[in-house]
């Protein structure tokens, strides 16, 4: 069932835990109020990515760990063809 006809049956799921290593940074794409989005590319794969790096200090400072918990589990939980699909975190 499509998320658009009834949003109440979205499951949150946790994301994996992904390593650090298995991915080679490349470059920035951009910069936001709490960190910057780097390509990287998954060592294993050989598929680019983008990846989300937040300051932790900022986030706690500003009250805002809630907010990220639940952006990552949203986020990980939906499947869409015009969302980017999170492939977990670390």
């Amino acid at each position: 069932m499509s998320l658009d006809q009834n949003p109440k049956n979205l499951e949150l799921k946790k994301p994996p835990t992904l390593k650090l290593k298995n991915y080679e940074l490349l470059k920035v794409l951009g910069e936001g109020s709490f960190g910057r989005v780097k390509l990287v590319k998954n060592l294993k794969t050989n598929k680019y990515c983008a990846f989300k790096q937040l300051k932790k200090y900022d986030i706690i400072k500003f009250k805002q760990v809630d907010h990220v918990k639940n952006e990552n589990y949203i986020l990980f939980s939906l499947d869409h063809p015009f969302l980017v699909k999170m492939e977990g975190m670390t």
